[in-house]
């Protein structure tokens, strides 16, 4: 049963543009330095992740199938499964099904996307439903009710909202923080929104980077949808008339949570804000020296062959992993992995393409997915995958914790790969 498997969800062409001065400086602020870890390229291991891995063999029954281009996330105590057509949770420990939870469609207790997402104030999972609004349901698949998100008028007409694939909107206490993004041709003249459980607005944070200045729609000479960005996921490329061009990527996860801090970085920025007293505060900078990338110039196409896009970034108590992509308009763009320990202010660097090797249980390289703020790691792997992987290892001894993928075969749903 080979099913497909993607990091990030399937993406409407939606033509969203990053947008976004209110800002307290800080006296000290860490440096991520990229400009000298690509110089010297590592190899990162799952020990620089966490402690231990483990392979959960998802159930598989009738009932809970899991098809096409499958991601994972991880709850509490439950794992989230969700593809274009179903979000289903499983046993974190066990793997065993529980539920299945909601369904798309048009009627009143319908969502548009899969990809739900954990409010941890209440428990209950949010789905996304087009134009404006929130839907809620328990961890036992019951519907729990819905918000409609404020959405502000503007002299250019409504601000959209982003729902990025990986982690969503960020909950905090009574409050829900999204984030900004927008349309072509218009102007967005904020970069976060702050608003209620009950779907009041609360306040905006304006937004810290320039207008693109492109031009409107009939300018574009040509608009290509292009994959293979890691976590960023699949990006919308457009080209204008003028020889400029520009990205639109409608799952970037801007907004992340630590230690009941919200972070928050805008692409074609090198510094990681965090949200206080609706206002944003410097957190940490990427320092990528050469590579620098001006927000200004982020349309140009010359001289922006070797310049660094920090794409993803995400931390817990013991680390930040990022992502950047190295020669973005070009054809064959260069991705990496890094990881900044937050106690020795280390920074190492490593090809993405290398992976994480499993120097815990030797097996096969670790490719995470998905991250979360308790430092837990997690991917999905088709069953077949690792039967050719073990037929191709034959001097791998399948014991102790590794026991459950003997069960595995062909037919099997996919396992979570999980490191904490």
């Amino acid at each position: 049963m080979k099913r497909q498997i993607v990091p990030c969800g399937i993406f409407a062409l939606l033509l969203l543009l990053p947008s976004c001065n209110r800002t307290q400086q800080t006296s000290e602020i860490n440096q991520i330095d990229i400009a000298e870890g690509i110089e010297k390229l590592a190899e990162l291991k799952v020990s620089d992740l966490g402690k231990t891995i483990q392979y959960i063999p998802l159930e598989t029954t009738d009932s809970c199938l899991i098809g096409d281009f499958p991601e994972v996330k991880l709850l509490d105590d439950k794992i989230m499964i969700h593809n274009g057509k179903q979000c289903l949770l499983f046993d974190k420990q066990t793997g065993k099904f529980i539920c299945s939870v909601g369904h798309r469609g048009d009627d009143p207790e319908a969502y548009n996307s899969t990809n739900g997402y954990l409010n941890p104030q209440n428990q209950l999972l949010y789905f996304n439903r087009e134009p404006n609004q929130l839907v809620k349901y328990d961890q036992k698949g019951k519907f729990a009710g819905i918000i409609t998100i404020p959405t502000p008028e503007t002299s250019t007409g409504s601000i959209q909202i982003n729902r990025p694939g990986l982690n969503g909107f960020i909950f905090c206490d009574s409050i829900i923080v999204g984030h900004y993004v927008g349309g072509l041709g218009q102007k967005c003249p904020s970069s976060v929104l702050y608003f209620s459980e009950k779907g009041n607005f609360i306040d905006t944070i304006p937004n810290i980077i320039p207008e693109l200045g492109t031009g409107q729609v009939d300018d574009i000479s040509s608009i290509s949808v292009r994959k293979g960005f890691g976590l960023l996921g699949g990006i919308i490329h457009i080209q204008y008339s003028n020889g400029k061009q520009s990205i639109c990527v409608p799952n970037h996860t801007a907004l992340w949570k630590n230690n009941n801090e919200i972070r928050f970085k805008e692409l074609f920025t090198d510094t990681i804000y965090t949200l206080k007293d609706y206002q944003l505060e410097k957190h940490m900078i990427f320092n990528t020296g050469k590579y620098h990338w001006p927000a200004e110039e982020r349309t140009l196409s010359e001289n922006n062959s070797d310049r660094i896009l920090v794409s993803y970034a995400i931390e817990n108590n013991k680390l930040l992993y990022f992502q950047f992509i190295r020669g973005l308009y070009t054809e064959k763009p260069v991705l990496y992995n890094g990881i900044y320990d937050k106690k020795t202010k280390v920074t190492h660097i490593a090809l993405a393409d290398n992976k994480f090797i499993d120097d815990l249980t030797q097996l096969m390289p670790f490719n995470p997915t998905f991250f979360n703020e308790k430092g837990e790691y997690a991917s999905l792997v088709q069953a077949d995958d690792i039967l050719s992987w073990l037929e191709e290892h034959p001097e791998i001894k399948i014991e102790k914790d590794l026991s459950v993928l003997k069960e595995l075969n062909e037919e099997s749903n996919p396992v979570v790969v999980l490191v904490k």
